[in-house]
C-alpha cells in the first residue's frame, strides 16, 4: 500500500477504515443484541452517568458525538423501545432525569462482552494489504506501534 502523504490523505486513510471497522461491527452487535452500536453507546454513558458530570443528556452527547437534536431523537427511540424511562430532572426541572429501565441494565450488562468480542473479531480480520500498517498496528493489542505508543504514554 503507497504510503498517505498529505494530512488530508492520511484524514481519508484513517476516515475510510474507521467507516468499515464500524459498518462491520455495527452490522454484527445489531444482528447479537438488536441494538446499534451508538444506542449501546448511549445507554452504557446513563449506566455511568454520575451527577456530578452534568445533565444526563450532555453524557449521551459526548458519548455518541450526537447533535443535541440528533441525541434527542435517540432518547426518543430507546424510549419508546422500554429500555429508558425519561422524566422531568428532579433538582431542576429544566433538565430531563433519564433512567435506564430493568431490560437496559439488562442489555448493557450482556452487551460488553459481545461488542468486545465482535470489535476484536473485526479488527482481526483486517486485511494488513488493503490498510496502512500503523493504522492496523494502533487497533491490534499485539502490534509494536500500539506497545510503542503505550509506552509513550506511560512515561
Amino acid at each position: 500500500m503507497e504510503e498517505p502523504t498529505t494530512a488530508h490523505q492520511r484524514w481519508n486513510t484513517f476516515d475510510n477504515l474507521h467507516r468499515h471497522v464500524s459498518l462491520r461491527i455495527d452490522r454484527q452487535v445489531n444482528k447479537e443484541l438488536g441494538i446499534n452500536t451508538r444506542d449501546y453507546r448511549a445507554l452504557v454513558a446513563l449506566k455511568d452517568h454520575s451527577p456530578l458530570s452534568g445533565p444526563p443528556l450532555r453524557s449521551v452527547i459526548n458519548a455518541t458525538g450526537l447533535s443535541a437534536s440528533a441525541t434527542s431523537r435517540l432518547l426518543t427511540r430507546l424510549s419508546r423501545r422500554g429500555l429508558i424511562s425519561i422524566h422531568e430532572g428532579t433538582s431542576d426541572r429544566r433538565t430531563l432525569g433519564i433512567d435506564l429501565t430493568p431490560e437496559a441494565v439488562e442489555l448493557v450488562h450482556r452487551g460488553g462482552p459481545v461488542v468486545e468480542r465482535v470489535t476484536t473479531a473485526v479488527v482481526a480480520s483486517l486485511n494488513p494489504g488493503h490498510n496502512h500498517p500503523h493504522l492496523l498496528g494502533f487497533l491490534r493489542p499485539e502490534s509494536p506501534v500500539r506497545a510503542g505508543a503505550l509506552r509513550e504514554e506511560a512515561s
